[in-house]
């Protein structure tokens, strides 16, 4: 459910037309009204529709007026002929400190599902081919989940996911050139977004980072690689859960936080770096800056 805020700028949206409609009906109410020199009487009379017009700018008054008691069902029918698609946009566009997931391929719906599990704010950006050929899509439209249907390397589908306001950017998608050129226009967007990329060469990754357009590059191959080093002499169980070492940000939503809290927001914590070694956290830990613990998705 969005905020009381965000649905007042959801509905003012789908509306857009009618109100336009009745400001130019109101423009011209009152241009009739001032070159037609009438009376105040006479403009109470034509505006209830109570009198025949005389003359062209009593007639348009009268039209006006007219119009104007039928402007709610125009708004009415605006907003009931939407389409889906229109809907989820206009929602995606409502949204503020929000996650843009980009792409809900094989690694973006196992990042959807943990953002649905952790209770997150999120909008997914897939391109249109995607509308009838992947099932993952109406799956999360059926969770409630915006979806923007676009390019979004393009600044047009970014400004659709209100990127401006979102608070962290996820590509998943494999391609490591319009990745690039994601973080690149996201990050001009919104110097504060949090961007973490997919990409598949390490010296990407490198040069994402170190150019300031994203936080945190992932390449594929490092990632993977002691998974395979690991299943050379070991039996290998991919359905365990996902884990991951992350370091604690001053400012960040772990930030000072007990063990408790960091497993309502859907993180295990298994271990701290001591050095160089892995601990098991007192019960009374309390997370802070520059803590690097291990944690279970």
């Amino acid at each position: 459910m969005l905020p009381l805020k965000n649905l007042l700028s959801y509905y003012l949206k789908t509306m857009r037309s009618t109100l336009a409609i009745i400001s130019s009906l109101g423009l011209t109410f009152l241009a009739s009204w001032l070159l037609g020199r009438m009376g105040m009487d006479r403009v109470l009379l034509l505006s209830r529709l109570e009198e025949v017009p005389k003359n062209v700018f009593e007639w348009t008054m009268f039209i006006s007026s007219a119009m104007l008691r039928f402007a709610p069902v125009f708004g009415f029918v605006e907003v009931k002929t939407l389409s889906e698609d229109k809907k989820m946009e206009l929602k995606a566009s409502s949204m503020e400190g929000h996650v843009v997931l980009v792409g809900l391929g094989h690694l973006g719906r196992r990042v959807a599902d943990l953002l649905v599990k952790r209770g997150d704010s999120f909008c997914i950006v897939v391109p249109p081919t995607e509308r009838e050929t992947n099932e993952s899509v109406d799956e999360f439209k059926g969770k409630g989940v915006p979806t923007v249907f676009g390019d979004a390397s393009l600044l047009r589908t970014l400004t659709t996911a209100n990127v401006e306001k979102a608070r962290a950017l996820v590509m998943t998608i494999d391609d490591d050139l319009k990745n690039s050129v994601i973080a690149d226009r996201a990050k001009k967007m919104n110097a504060d977004l949090r961007i973490v990329v997919r990409v598949f060469r390490d010296e990407i990754a490198r040069m994402l980072r170190s150019s300031g357009d994203a936080d945190v590059g992932i390449s594929t191959s490092l990632a993977s690689s002691p998974l395979f080093l690991a299943a050379i002499t070991n039996e290998i169980v991919l359905t365990a859960p996902p884990l991951a070492s992350i370091k604690v940000e001053e400012g960040s939503e772990i930030d000072g936080k007990g063990l408790r809290e960091i497993e309502g927001m859907g993180m295990g914590v298994l271990a701290l770096l001591d050095g160089d070694r892995w601990e098991t956290p007192p019960k009374n830990y309390r997370s802070k800056s520059g803590d690097v613990l291990l944690i279970r998705l």
